[in-house]
């Protein structure tokens, strides 16, 4: 009887304290999102020296996520992306601050331009962006912006000036095909430039296709960098979504002499936490074959763990 009652108020103070934990971080995650907003609106206000009224939608998601391979690796990815939300000053100016998938190391001669998608390479090197976007033209069909601001990492910050376009090539009702171009100048003289051929194909309201063909280029390489890829996505609900696909990244001479350097089959689930729309998870198995392990097969899992603060839609 005694050892029925002990566990019994074991049972109460470990759901007590449980809730006790969860009603902290909701309190401390809505607290840090009221700052956020109302910071971003005061300086919107100032800015604009308007005192309208207008909804701030201001973002920040953090992400870290762990990577064991079979090949005996094990990577650390953290994430972060800022939306920053100034609706009465930046009706054409869009601030950016996140990470950017482009990765040109190396020198003339040496290691080619290397592009990367959402699914995490223990190779990568993290780059951070920190700029913003003047939409000159901005419509359905067709869009020119102007772009600046610095290209970071541990070690260096390059500063850039730009222009992005995006045309869309085709349009049906299920279907859109888009081509986006984006070119860089940096203070140093190097010359960046992505362009990337995209196709859309909806299924139904839940689900898609989507292929694309990324071409990267930079003056500071005799090399370009191809990425192929194709994945299909589906939406359980607005939480929850299944994302699998296959990509291949290729090295390239002078637009010629193409060589492969690694092949990746993946899929991703991502979900609600704690019945919350700000805390979340992922989880992204992948197999890799990769030209420096004589494309071997390796096995990878990614695991994320991510909170977004601000304005949750």
């Amino acid at each position: 009887m005694k050892r029925k009652i002990f566990t019994t108020i074991a049972l109460f103070t470990l759901l007590n304290a449980q809730e006790s934990y969860e009603d902290k971080l909701i309190q401390y995650h809505q607290t840090i999102s009221q700052w956020l907003t109302q910071s971003t609106d005061s300086l919107d206000r100032y800015l604009s020296s308007q005192e309208s009224k207008a909804p701030n939608n201001t973002q920040i998601d953090l992400s870290l996520t762990l990577i064991p391979g079979t090949d005996g690796s094990f990577d650390t990815d953290y994430g972060f992306n800022v939306h920053l939300d100034m609706p009465r000053f930046s009706k054409k100016v869009h601030f950016l601050f996140n990470q950017i998938e482009d990765n040109w190391s190396g020198t003339k001669g040496n290691k080619p331009p290397q592009l990367h998608n959402d699914i995490y390479d223990k190779n990568r090197e993290k780059n951070y962006n920190f700029g913003f976007e003047y939409r000159g033209i901005d419509s359905d069909k067709f869009h020119l912006g102007l772009t600046g601001g610095v290209r970071f990492n541990k070690s260096i910050i390059e500063p850039y000036i730009g222009v992005d376009a995006k045309k869309r090539l085709l349009q049906t009702d299920k279907q859109n095909i888009y081509f986006k171009n984006i070119v860089k100048l940096y203070l140093k003289g190097e010359i960046q430039d992505i362009a990337k051929v995209e196709s859309i194909y909806n299924i139904d309201k839940s689900s898609l296709i989507g292929t694309g063909a990324t071409l990267g280029y930079s003056s500071n390489s005799d090399n370009q960098s191809l990425l192929l890829d194709a994945n299909y996505f589906y939406a359980l609900d607005r939480n929850r979504y299944i994302n699998s696909g296959i990509m291949g990244s290729y090295s390239l001479t002078k637009f010629s002499h193409i060589k492969a350097d690694q092949y990746k089959i993946f899929t991703q689930y991502r979900d609600r936490l704690l019945n919350k729309d700000w805390l979340y998870y992922k989880v992204t198995p992948s197999i890799q074959w990769k030209r420096i392990n004589d494309f071997h097969s390796s096995f990878h899992v990614g695991v994320t763990l991510g909170v977004k603060f601000g304005a949750i839609k």
